[in-house]
């Protein structure tokens, strides 16, 4: 273990935060919590890769609640690392996918944790992409000529980390989804995992779509008019939106198969029927739509903020109205990109799995 100091911590950094871990009695035990950074800590050491990219834990106000501990010996990483048990629904989670007990129903309340933190890896990437012009020669096939290629430099870029991805079989997920032709990727490396069969199978993949609302109303409502010719940092952007869209949007088949076990009675005959327009207004719920949209507006509002040396938000006039903080990217595209396209691509999605059900 070294020679490590009482007080000495080793962490790693997380999506959700910094992770505090120590060893004791052949147990790796996990603390996340906001507090620490004040508080005693026992010896502590770093963990292996494959324990770091095993944890997932979440922020909460309570400190109690901050934290999630369970076992891992040194010889069984594969089996105490597969499950995870949310606190906050009554799932387990098997590689990241929700993992049903026999005759437990899949609930909303088991996916609602992962649809609010994908807000914020969606703010986030638009706000890397916004800080870009436009470029808008990146997305013109032969705008940048490239040996042996006739396409676009960000579908080359995008083209070229998917096969990178798929050898790596992280299309082999059933949340993932590439938007290069499955024919023209790799097989993966490694061995094939046996995900849940949470839902029913598919070929959904509405990336086609996706990527010209992408190309033709997101980055040109985000981005300022213009080329600094920062194209490879744009294209480099353009993939991490890409993928965090593609997934929420695709999420939306874990949505209706929630929805469909809480209502199969409503669901059944309009399926049968293949009603796609009785299906969407079945699917609609507009006080969650509006509550999202200000929650996402919210996030958008706190993420996005400039501020000055000092930590307060940076005003874009000499006025104390909210209204003229300035922002990285303003917190209402954010929102008109979730009202005008994520929410009804979602519906889209949930739609074609529904259809599935008959």
């Amino acid at each position: 273990m070294g020679s490590s100091s009482p007080r000495s911590r080793s962490a790693f950094q997380t999506s959700a935060g910094v992770v505090y871990s120590w060893h004791r009695r052949n147990q790796t035990h996990f603390c996340c919590n906001s507090r620490l950074a004040s508080a005693p800590a026992p010896p502590m050491r770093r963990l292996s890769s494959r324990a770091r990219s095993a944890v997932s834990v979440s922020l909460n106000d309570s400190p109690q609640e901050n934290s999630v501990s369970f076992d891992v010996t040194e010889s069984s990483h594969q089996s105490s690392f597969q499950r995870f048990t949310s606190t906050a629904s009554s799932s387990r989670e098997l590689y990241g996918i929700p993992e049903l007990e026999s005759g437990q129903r899949l609930t909303l309340d088991d996916i609602r944790d992962k649809l609010i933190r994908q807000e914020e890896t969606i703010i986030f990437a638009l706000i890397e992409r916004a800080q870009f012009m436009l470029n808008k020669v990146i997305y013109e096939a032969g705008g940048i000529e490239m040996d042996g290629y006739s396409g676009s430099f960000s579908d080359f870029l995008l083209f070229e980390l998917e096969k990178v991805y798929a050898r790596v079989r992280r299309y082999t997920s059933p949340d993932e989804h590439a938007f290069s032709p499955p024919e023209q990727l790799p097989e993966p490396m490694l061995n094939q995992l046996q995900y849940p069969s949470t839902i029913v199978d598919n070929s959904i993949n509405l990336n086609d779509r996706l990527h010209q609302v992408y190309v033709e109303s997101i980055v040109p409502s985000i981005c300022a008019e213009g080329d600094d010719q920062n194209y490879g940092s744009s294209a480099v952007c353009d993939v991490g939106c890409l993928q965090a869209l593609s997934k929420r949007i695709h999420y939306g088949k874990f949505v209706a198969e929630a929805k469909f076990q809480a209502n199969e009675s409503e669901y059944t005959p309009l399926i049968k029927e293949a009603d796609r327009d009785a299906l969407w207004e079945l699917l609609t719920d507009i006080a969650v739509e509006d509550r999202l949209l200000q929650r996402v507006y919210d996030k958008a509002c706190m993420i996005g903020q400039d501020v000055d040396a000092s930590g307060r938000a940076t005003p874009a006039a000499a006025s104390s109205d909210n209204e003229q903080i300035s922002y990285k990217l303003e917190p209402r595209l954010v929102m008109e990109i979730y009202r005008d396209h994520i929410i009804p691509l979602t519906k889209d999605v949930q739609v074609e799995y529904l259809l599935l059900r008959a």
